[in-house]
């Protein structure tokens, strides 16, 4: 057999594979996806999210006639936030898997006044409830703890959401801590849920992920009587050249899907907005 021959042989075969095979390899790119991402996951997963900055009463410069007060002491500002703290994993938190020297907390950054902190919503309104206390650290790290009510737990997808009004300016943002036993990882903050349209755009890269590589195997198969017509050489540079574009497309989609995923909830808690 010719090198010929044996060129235009496995150039029909890698088009017979890619044309009985393409969308298998596309769904198994997607189980094998999905798998390692369940797989991946931690029975304890306590998660936070923080919405944005809402700017509720400023004090005007070079006017006197409007003054904001607080309990009695002169503000510059009012802003307001919402934080929503939840558990997103399987294995529920008791009381006895919180640390006491390192309980749920969130930090205050340096140069906000908080004016106001509580929940505002629950997952479990009659059942599951929080309170709330503005604390100081020994390395004087101001920070409002969090602590559950009664003998109740935090179960899969349980959790609240805290309202917090506060004065100042700080460059630094809000954020969740504390010791969760069973999470290494402790608490890790989430984009606020614009969940709909990030699950769109995952969507969004797959379709162009598969839309490439069937794209490429239609100008294959328009371009194929001119290829047939090329050197050896060359037929093998675009075989080669044709099978990692197939390649890196589908990684490129599954990897970038997969980062996203990581960053938002799978299962949004239908208590939250």
């Amino acid at each position: 057999m010719s090198e010929t021959e044996k060129t235009s042989k496995i150039s029909q075969g890698v088009i017979s594979f890619l044309k009985e095979n393409l969308l298998n390899l596309f769904i198994g790119t997607f189980i094998a996806l999905a798998i390692f991402y369940f797989l991946e996951r931690k029975e304890i997963e306590p998660r936070y999210s923080i919405s944005g900055t809402e700017l509720l009463a400023e004090q005007l410069e070079n006017n006197n006639n409007l003054k904001l007060f607080w309990d009695g002491k002169e503000i510059q500002n009012i802003r307001s936030i919402e934080i929503a703290i939840w558990n997103a994993g399987k294995q529920i938190i008791k009381k006895d898997d919180i640390s006491e020297t390192k309980p749920i907390r969130i930090i205050i950054p340096p140069g906000l006044d908080v004016l106001y902190a509580d929940f505002i919503k629950t997952s479990r309104p009659n059942e599951l409830t929080f309170s709330t206390s503005h604390q100081v650290s020994d390395d004087n790290i101001h920070y409002i703890k969090i602590e559950i009510v009664g003998d109740e737990a935090i179960e899969e997808n349980d959790g609240g959401i805290v309202k917090v009004l506060f004065t100042g300016e700080s460059d630094e943002r809000f954020s969740v801590s504390g010791r969760i036993f069973g999470s290494k990882d402790g608490f890790r903050e989430l984009a606020w849920f614009v969940s709909k349209e990030s699950r769109d755009f995952v969507l969004i890269l797959y379709v162009m992920a598969f839309g490439s590589i069937y794209i490429a195997y239609l100008a294959f198969r328009f371009l194929y009587p001119k290829y047939k017509s090329q050197p050896n050489s060359f037929k093998k540079y675009l075989m080669a050249l044709g099978i990692l574009l197939i390649i890196g497309t589908l990684l490129w989609g599954s990897v970038a899907s997969f980062a996203i995923m990581k960053e938002i909830p799978m299962k949004k808690p239908p208590w939250l907005p």
